[in-house]
């Protein structure tokens, strides 16, 4: 029986699934690990097949996705601690950044832009605001959105 070429296929055998599982970056060592004979060969057989490159491109995508959300769920702060820091280096004296203000004038510049554009947004808000009834700003400030014609004021908890 002939055999199959790594290459022509889309439809994927066990070595082939365990090279895509234990692939972290080194074709050879995955294909090691995953039992082949001649690793070399089947390495660079292996990543010139389309459907093995798009399974690793797609544990790529995966693994710096999960990673993402690691790391967001380790971030340990909010709009608040920033505000905070930007506050406490804007007022630095001079000697304690050796007579140079420029993180001072970054932190301010910075501290300036925010309070400038929630400024603006403050100032397009309030005509919307003037002509809705009570219960719908209290919606807006719990949803950060005003109510659509869908959401139903009434039945929402106080």
């Amino acid at each position: 029986m002939p055999r199959k070429r790594l290459d022509t296929s889309d439809i994927l055998n066990t070595k082939m699934l365990k090279f895509i599982a234990v692939w972290q970056g080194d074709a050879l060592a995955a294909a090691r690990a995953a039992g082949y004979r001649v690793p070399k060969t089947a390495a660079c057989k292996l990543l010139s097949n389309p459907a093995i490159k798009a399974h690793i491109h797609l544990k790529q995508r995966i693994i710096a996705e999960e990673t993402a959300k690691r790391m967001a769920g380790q971030l340990n702060f909010d709009r608040s601690h920033v505000l905070n820091r930007l506050w406490e280096i804007a007022q630095m004296p001079a000697n304690q950044t050796k007579k140079n203000v420029t993180a001072q004038v970054k932190a301010a510049e910075v501290l300036a832009a925010i309070f400038d554009a929630e400024l603006a947004h403050i100032a397009e808000l309030l005509p919307l605001l003037t002509t809705k009834s009570a219960e719908e700003i209290q919606f807006f400030i719990r949803h950060g959105h005003l109510p659509r014609e869908t959401d139903e004021l009434n039945c929402l908890p106080s």
